[in-house]
């Protein structure tokens, strides 16, 4: 499964990455995404918990609300910068 797309690009969803939550200000970060399975090291234990429990489902941190589990049709976020162009 190739997991989550920003909506109206070919870029994939992927932990690390930088988002806009609604309008919120700072960015907020990907933590994990459950359908494709991409979870940091640090959240590989909950990896079961989560498939389980939600199928699929973004998990991203804002500094306002907290962890945050998002829909993957990404309707509520934005791409602000992807893990790949902070290589």
């Amino acid at each position: 499964m190739t997991g989550p797309r920003y909506p109206g690009t070919d870029i994939p969803v992927r932990s690390g990455d930088l988002v806009r939550w609604h309008e919120e200000e700072p960015p907020a970060e990907v933590v994990f995404v459950i359908s494709s399975g991409d979870f940091p090291s640090s959240e590989i234990d909950s990896m079961e918990w989560f498939t389980t429990e939600f199928g699929e489902g973004i998990m991203i941190k804002t500094e306002l609300a907290g962890l945050v589990l998002e829909s993957e049709d990404c309707a509520n976020i934005t791409l602000v910068r992807s893990v790949s162009e902070r290589a």
